[in-house]
């Protein structure tokens, strides 16, 4: 399956999706304005889906990319639940980020 791109889309339905994701129409308002568009067998709730984000799609860099220094880092959170686990993630080459002044190769 091809991923969707803004170009695909109507732009007034493009900004219809945009006022409901950025909350100046409730889910309600969206689906009863977006009922114009449902033509032709298409229904308002595949009108949502299709717009709605695929964050399964987005791109996926590996732990061991030469491009990148990963590495799993534990820190103290004192007004928490005492230590947290956070996946850090620089530019190869870099001791310090973001002061990083690594040159491309």
């Amino acid at each position: 399956m091809n991923r969707l791109t803004a170009k695909d889309f109507d732009p007034e339905r493009l900004e219809l999706y945009d006022g409901y994701v950025h909350e100046r129409l409730t889910r309600r308002d969206f689906l009863d304005l977006a009922a114009k568009f449902a033509v032709g067998g298409l229904i308002v709730a595949a009108i949502l889906s299709s717009l709605s984000s695929d964050y399964e799609l987005a791109q996926q860099i590996a732990f061991t990319d030469p491009e990148i220094c990963a590495q799993y880092i534990r820190y103290p959170s004192p007004n928490g639940h005492g230590e947290v686990r956070g996946y850090l993630v620089r530019p190869a080459g870099c001791s310090a980020w973001p002061s990083c002044t690594r040159t491309a190769a």
